[in-house]
């Protein structure tokens, strides 16, 4: 499946070595800043918009996430595929985002919905709980920045206008 990407205004289709990524993967990890201006990293369930790569996830009100991003609206994703065997052969894309915030409980549960068809019942439940309207936000991420790797092998993904 292809994915529609706006980075700085560009639109264009991902190549299918960074799609993968979005589409396969399980986790990722969020990297914030927090109020002293020291990272913080967590690991996330996500969902992203079908055909678009917009990623979205939801985070308790109070947890130290949705806290930071209250304060700076950027964030870093990463997902990757680790090689035990031959560190030459990991790969994978670190994200830099700017973050969209809601807390309508409309946008709330249509997200949480997405995490229970694309995780399940029990691990959403055990993770986020099932009370997600209460004390939720929906954090959206839009890329602004994509970086690949392969090894020790790093590209920036330049997006190039849809054809």
């Amino acid at each position: 499946m292809k994915v529609e990407c706006e980075i700085n205004g560009q639109l264009c289709l991902l190549p299918d070595h960074i799609s993968q990524f979005v589409l396969s993967a399980s986790f990722i990890y969020c990297a914030t800043i927090n109020e002293t201006n020291n990272p913080q990293i967590h690991p996330l369930l996500f969902v992203n918009e079908p055909g678009k790569c917009l990623l979205s996830f939801i985070q308790n009100i109070h947890s130290d996430v949705a806290k930071n991003l209250q304060q700076h609206p950027y964030l870093a994703l990463t997902i990757d595929n680790t090689d035990l065997e031959n560190p030459f052969s990991n790969t994978g894309i670190m994200i830099e985002a700017i973050v969209k915030l809601s807390t309508s409980s409309q946008h709330i549960q249509e997200c949480f919905e997405m995490l229970l068809e694309k995780y399940g019942d029990n691990i959403v439940t055990k993770i986020l709980g099932i009370d997600i309207d209460k004390n939720y936000i929906k954090i959206q991420a839009r890329p602004l920045k994509i970086v690949y790797w392969k090894g020790p092998f790093f590209s920036s993904y330049k997006c190039k206008q849809k054809s």
